[in-house]
């Protein structure tokens, strides 16, 4: 599990911050960093560590996911593996790709970023998270302790 922070600004001293802030004002913001190597090989799914339940101040709320990690290729030649934010369990974008299309590259290290602007239309508890999986060849991967972050912006709609 990784370490949550959630950062906000509530109170007299600005009563148009929260749900009722102007349209595109940014309203909270969380971020996850993953504790633990997570090593994905062939045939597997996995979440990254970095997961965030949430429920959205307002159904009009949108969400600014970015997420970056830093890891190694461990085995395997000619192998993609896909990173994707996922949004109540289905891949919903900010895809990037990690290859490695060497022969026997061990070791090869790999990092990588992606952002998706998602606009989910409810108030009700939702969750996110990353998520690597192996899509074309067959080896493994580490993603390092601390490697992998995930910020989450809630902007007023």
């Amino acid at each position: 599990m990784g370490t949550k922070t959630v950062l906000s600004q509530t109170g007299s001293d600005n009563p148009t911050w929260g749900a009722n802030a102007p349209t595109g004002a940014v309203i909270r913001v969380f971020h996850q960093t993953s504790t633990a190597d997570i090593t994905v090989s062939s045939g597997t799914t996995i979440v990254t560590g970095c997961t965030e339940t949430l429920t959205p101040l307002s159904d009009t709320s949108k969400f600014l996911i970015s997420y970056s990690f830093s890891g190694r290729f461990n085995s395997g030649s000619d192998t993609v593996f896909h990173v994707d934010i996922y949004y109540e369990g289905s891949a919903i974008g900010g895809k990037t790709n990690l290859n490695n299309f060497s022969t026997g590259n061990v070791n090869f290290p790999v990092s990588g970023a992606g952002s998706f602007l998602h606009s989910p239309s409810t108030a009700s508890e939702i969750t996110y998270d990353i998520r690597l999986n192996l899509f074309f060849g067959s080896g493994s991967l580490t993603l390092t302790n601390g490697g992998s972050q995930m910020t989450i912006m809630e902007i007023a709609g």
